[in-house]
């Protein structure tokens, strides 16, 4: 038998768990995000080349190839620092009682918890805010995904690193806030591939997550068709990440079946027996 969800998860502990996971991430990723704010000549913009002009600066190929690849240098450092982080050991105690219970079926939460992207995905009716009884595998990890790579990575420490305790805190240039966006963009297109009902980024993304990283600098169509390898990577390593996590927050689990089944955890919610 599952364990349903005990009292109702308030705002004031979801705002203590933000705070929590801020912390628990900073640690790993205060030197490649602090990398991006103090190098103010920093461009990650892509776009077709251009010859220059008497007035204007030219892009060369070299020039793409320079900032792809400082671009994915950096991506790739916070997938790495994050794999570092999201181990068993080091997830901090607060999170592991909270985690239990963001997974757990029946799990009353704020009203204004859920995205309408999770809503859809958890199919809850109008009016609930209350994980299903029968909560799957997939959407339990899905929910794990999202607090951590939606909420706290994407809109949190990339986007605003200045919130949070990593560089002065104040906002830095347009252009470090446009170097941010772009790294924000393409770990928030992974963050949605990784598990995605269909895998694709689209089923997964949050209309009001993406207005918020807003306008990405440079030619966005150009930048996806040259980070083809870079974003399904870190696709990948998000997931292989919720995965460690979600196998070491489950006590039992019934022998596999259906991938979008019940998945028959049986979860400590922290909650009195």
């Amino acid at each position: 038998e599952e364990e349903a969800g005990g009292d109702e998860i308030l705002d004031e502990e979801v705002k203590t768990y933000h705070e929590v996971a801020r912390a628990w991430f900073r640690k790993n990723l205060r030197t490649v995000i602090g990398n991006v704010l103090t190098e103010p000549k920093l461009n990650l913009a892509v776009q077709e080349p251009f010859a220059g002009t008497m007035f204007k600066k030219g892009l060369s190929e070299a020039d793409i190839e320079t900032r792809l690849l400082k671009l994915g240098v950096r991506c790739r450092g916070i997938t790495a620092a994050l794999d570092e982080a999201i181990t068993p050991e080091h997830v901090p105690d607060p999170l592991v009682t909270f985690f239990k219970r963001l997974i757990a079926p029946n799990q009353r939460f704020p009203e204004s918890y859920f995205m309408p992207v999770e809503r859809v995905r958890l199919e809850l009716p109008e009016g609930s805010h209350q994980t299903p009884e029968d909560l799957s595998d997939d959407k339990a990890k899905f929910l794990l995904s999202q607090f951590l790579f939606t909420r706290i990575l994407c809109q949190e420490l990339v986007l605003k690193p200045w919130t949070c305790s990593i560089g002065p805190p104040i906002p830095p240039g347009k252009n470090e806030q446009g170097n941010l966006k772009i790294m924000a963009f393409l770990l928030y297109r992974a963050a949605c591939s990784a598990h995605s009902p269909d895998g694709t980024h689209a089923a997964a993304e949050e209309a009001n997550v993406r207005t918020e990283i807003g306008k990405v600098p440079g030619d966005e169509g150009y930048l996806l068709g040259h980070t083809t390898q870079l974003v399904p990577d870190m696709k990948d390593r998000f997931r292989e990440m919720t995965d460690r996590l979600f196998a070491h927050l489950v006590r039992n689990r019934r022998p596999k079946g259906d991938a979008d089944r019940p998945g028959g955890l049986k979860v400590d919610t922290g909650a009195d027996a």
